[in-house]
Formats: structure tokens, sequence, C-alpha cells
């Protein structure tokens, strides 16, 4: 008589693949629940840039609209550094203008987007801006490189300026 395999239980089959779908989802919930609580909460406000705006969160949009949700609002002039916010996407639509008419008609505008860490070998710096003249506004994508991590806007002009920074929500 030979010996027989025995023959796989269906229920440790089903019961391992609904244990791992639900710890999948669980796990989900997780994250979007930190995701969450660090946007709205994470970090202090610079010292440097009092007109500088967080928004709180808005309510989810409807699957068939891709919205932007915005990171940062911040405007001045002088070299300032916005507080950290989080960057969950990997693509920034940055919105900024300069204006140098009061500063003897020409300036520059230079602002970079970066992880906390310049001097650290894996810190990431997105060029946002380069510009020199007597004023302007564009409308830049930036990818940053480290998705799930806290980025600062610097900014360094003798101009007057502003930025708004919004992801793909």
């Amino acid at each position: 008589m030979q010996p027989t395999e025995p023959a796989p239980r269906k229920g440790r089959r089903i019961r391992n693949i609904v244990l791992g779908i639900t710890g999948a989802f669980i796990l989900l919930v997780i994250i979007a629940n930190v995701t969450t609580s660090n946007s709205n909460g994470g970090g202090g406000s610079p010292s440097s840039a009092p007109q500088v705006t967080t928004p709180a969160a808005s309510p989810a949009p409807s699957p068939t609209v891709a919205a932007r949700r915005v990171l940062l609002r911040m405007s001045g002039s002088g070299i300032q550094n916005s507080a950290p916010f989080l960057v969950s996407s990997g693509t920034l639509t940055v919105r900024y203008s300069y204006d140098c008419s009061a500063d003897g008609g020409s300036g520059n505008f230079i602002a970079d987007i970066e992880t906390g860490d310049q001097s650290s070998l894996d810190s990431d710096d997105q060029s946002v801006a380069n510009a020199l003249g007597s004023g302007g506004s564009a409308v830049t994508t930036v990818y940053p490189q480290d998705v799930g991590s806290m980025y600062h806007l610097a900014v360094n002009s003798e101009c007057s300026w502003s930025v708004v920074v919004k992801q793909d929500g």
C-alpha cells in the first residue's frame, strides 16, 4: 500500500486569505490616520515667517475629481524657511510670484523644497525657482524623492514674494 499525501485543508487556506486581507486593510487605515495627523499638526511655526498659514484638512473629494491639497501658503521678503510639512505624494505643484519694484527694480528669487538635514547624504533638495529680474510668477512641478518625509520651503530673495505648495490629494 502506497502512502497518500493529505489533501490541503480548505478551511485553513480561506482563513489565511481572510487574515491577510484584514491585516492589509488595518495597515492601510493606520497609515492613513498617521498621515492625516502629521499633515494637520506636524511642526512648529517659523520665527521669521509671520505670514505662513497651514490649511486645515478638507473633506475628501469625489473619486472622479483629482483634488490638490494645499500643503503650504507662505509670503514675505528676505531669507526664510517654512515650518516642516509632510509630502505624501511624488508630485508637488508650486505657484510662486515675486516683485522687486520696491527694491530698486531688479533682484533675485531662489526657492527650494528640502528635507530637514541638508548635510546628510540622504537629503533631498528640489529647486522651485532661480529667477533674476524685476519680478514675475510661474507654476512649476517638483518631484520629491523622499515621499512620506518632512520637507520645508527655503526662500532667498531681497524682493517680496509669495509661494503656494500643493500636492495631488
